[in-house]
């Protein structure tokens, strides 16, 4: 693992050393913009996800994403699935860096389970337990 100290909750924060779930090969920090450009948007362009990128006059690439298909989708995505599989908001507020779990929690509001469906789920299960099932 790779150990960097970040500013924590804010710019300017205090800073907290932290490990990188993903380095490239040397150890350093992947910069999501890096990642963007020679990691992402090709795979995308070759799944057909989005458009091959056009070439400027200096050789540089140059892809066309949104918020559909960008980088940023791949974080809505995490989240997404780490709230479907039951980790709580404040929790998941920490693992994306948010000073405020309100904000990750107006966020991601529209995916969590409604409580109909989990007192639904409990009661089978407390029933099936029973031996009612």
């Amino acid at each position: 693992m790779t150990v960097v100290a970040l500013p924590w909750e804010r710019l300017g924060g205090e800073p907290r050393s932290i490990e990188l779930l993903l380095a490239w090969t040397d150890g350093k920090h992947i910069r999501a913009r890096n990642y963007d450009e020679s990691v992402w948007k090709p795979a995308l362009a070759t799944a057909g996800v989005i458009p091959p990128p056009t070439v400027d006059s200096r050789g540089r690439r140059h892809y066309v994403t949104d918020r559909k298909t960008g980088l940023h989708a791949l974080r809505h995505h995490y989240a997404s699935v780490t709230l479907h599989d039951g980790v709580n908001v404040k929790e998941l507020a920490e693992y994306l860096g948010h000073h405020d779990p309100g904000f990750t929690l107006r966020m991601y509001t529209h995916l969590l389970p409604s409580s109909h469906d989990r007192a639904r789920q409990a009661s089978i299960a407390g029933w099936l337990d029973f031996g009612c099932g």
